[in-house]
């Protein structure tokens, strides 16, 4: 009950700030998240030596981080999608601040 007389008692420019900011925040964490996630992942470069004959692994060994590699992509494009929609929607709620012209 509170928090349904606090939110009435902000004005629509007070309650377009707060969305922002949450939004910002939002917008941080998941950046933070997409960084954390993208270093965890296996680089690119492990495979190539498989070419060259300096393998010397079964397939089951090198299919065994299968699972956790491709949950880490599918969470980089959750996490930067989901970063990207809401740095769209920011740009949406985020009040307009106007600017005098020069004199």
């Amino acid at each position: 009950m509170l928090g349904i007389n606090l939110l009435a008692a902000l004005s629509v420019t007070d309650a377009r700030t707060v969305a922002a900011s949450v939004i910002a925040c939002l917008i941080a964490l998941l950046c933070i998240a997409v960084v954390v996630v993208v270093m965890l992942q296996k680089s690119a470069n492990e495979g190539a030596s498989a070419i060259t004959g300096g393998s010397s692994e079964s397939f089951f060994a090198k299919n065994k981080g299968d699972r956790t590699s491709r949950l880490l992509r599918i969470l980089t494009i959750v996490f930067a999608s989901l970063a990207a929609v809401l740095a769209i929607v920011f740009f949406v709620v985020a009040p307009t601040v106007a600017v005098a012209p020069a004199a």
